[in-house]
């Protein structure tokens, strides 16, 4: 529709954002034409479904982003280091295993003792 009222409010109801619209009526017959029209341009007004998203540009999108993954990363090696000092064991070993024990120790049973 072209109308002054549809030309100023062309980004609140095409745009990116919500709107409330609040249409004023008079009960008095000698308005009853403009009555009219103001209900019919609200009830088209009415049907307008905008979806508002919010306007970041890629930079800030790619800045929230890494800023994000840092964050679960930082909570990552925070639950890494916490499971570290829980289980003071290597992985791989079994408890009570030290690393003298295995087949590369500097110790050996076998050895003859001088006299």
């Amino acid at each position: 529709r072209d109308s002054v009222l549809t030309w100023l409010l062309k980004e609140s109801i095409g745009g990116n954002s919500k709107t409330i619209m609040m249409a004023t009526i008079s009960p008095a017959l000698i308005n009853y034409e403009e009555t009219l029209s103001t209900l019919r341009y609200a009830s088209q007004a009415k049907n307008i479904v905008n979806r508002a998203v919010v306007n970041e540009d890629a930079t800030a999108t790619m800045v929230r982003q890494l800023n994000e993954e840092i964050e679960q990363l930082r909570q990552q090696l925070a639950a890494a280091r916490a499971n570290a000092t829980a289980s003071p064991t290597p992985a791989g070993q079994a408890a009570g295993a030290g690393p003298s024990s295995g087949p590369n120790s500097n110790s050996n049973s076998n050895s003859k003792t001088e006299s």
